[in-house]
């Protein structure tokens, strides 16, 4: 079983949250049609591996499955001053140099954005050497 957290905005302009247990997002939908009045003007995230209601993946809003994107391939090859970053989104390889964010934890961070404006964020240690995850 999954975690799955509807989201909608209640009949008062509330916010209200509803978690359940489902099998996978067909059976979410199905839950989110007959138990909540606002369908299909909700948000359904699965939370299973998130921490906290809402925190988790958007599989569904206003009547429309999302896509379910993916990362995958992720490497970091640091050498002196010339950083490349390769990874696949939804099996498309990319590739990026330099002007990279690094925290202070010593984190690499790039955006990625889907062709439907969806954005996923890589974080990857930044250190010498190549790095995969």
């Amino acid at each position: 079983m999954r975690e799955y957290t509807v989201q909608y905005l209640n009949a008062k302009g509330k916010v209200e949250l509803y978690s359940f247990e489902a099998e996978n997002i067909e059976e979410a939908v199905s839950i989110a049609q007959n138990d909540v009045g606002e369908y299909p003007n909700v948000e359904i995230y699965d939370d299973t591996d998130a921490e906290g209601s809402n925190r988790g993946v958007l599989l569904f809003k206003n009547g429309e499955q999302k896509t379910i994107h993916r990362i995958e391939d992720i490497m970091l090859t640091k050498h002196n001053g010339s950083d490349n970053l390769q990874y696949t989104a939804d099996g498309k390889a990319y590739e990026w140099d330099g002007g990279f964010l690094i925290d202070k934890e010593n984190q690499l961070h790039h955006t990625h954005i889907f062709e439907d404006d969806e954005e996923m964020e890589i974080v990857i240690p930044y250190e010498n050497g190549c790095h995969k995850i």
